[in-house]
């Protein structure tokens, strides 16, 4: 299920800027963000915490070069450090901005900001994904859920987010050429 939804979509498209700004950005964005920072963060206090999280490992590769063997209680520490520095990025209401800033600068700041996190948490998900064994991981004290299950929670709420910020660059997108042909 998508998101955003055509009904939603739909009214957002006829919001002034300055009111999109206050009713996505700053409150169904936000709200995402909040939410995939909550559930990060309990998620890996509990993976790091399981006595049977210790051993577990990974292939990893964090370039074309570089490949290796990480933690899965590292890929976690490194989600929320990610959602950490996206969370942090988008909780200040007023920031600096140079002088002659247009809301459709703001927009695309937000995204340009936050692509880069939600882009790190899906490549730290993704050696998880691949891993038959460390994905199909039974967790007893999590209601027997799946590590699997655990990822792919997490990547639900990064497309949540991500599907918001596609809408507000095109939404700023739109603004910009309306103003150029008007």
């Amino acid at each position: 299920m998508p998101a955003i939804h055509d009904e939603t979509r739909s009214r957002w498209e006829q919001l002034p800027p300055e009111k999109f700004i206050r009713l996505v950005i700053h409150g169904t964005l936000r709200e995402k963000i909040n939410t995939a920072y909550m559930v990060i963060h309990v998620y890996t206090q509990i993976i790091h915490h399981l006595p049977a999280t210790a051993t577990m490992t990974l292939d990893y590769r964090d370039s074309e070069d570089d490949s290796g063997e990480i933690g899965l209680r590292d890929l976690f520490i490194l989600m929320r450090d990610s959602i950490t520095a996206l969370h942090d990025a988008n909780e200040d209401e007023t920031p600096t901005l140079p002088k002659g800033y247009t809301t459709e600068d703001y927009i695309a700041l937000v995204v340009r900001q936050a692509k880069p996190h939600l882009a790190a948490i899906r490549q730290y998900a993704q050696p998880i994904q691949m891993d038959a064994r460390v994905r199909q991981a039974l967790l007893p004290e999590l209601n027997s859920r799946h590590v699997g299950d655990i990822v792919a929670e997490i990547l639900k709420h990064a497309s949540d987010i991500g599907q918001i910020l596609e809408f507000a660059q095109n939404y700023g997108e739109n603004i910009t050429q309306q103003a150029r042909s008007g």
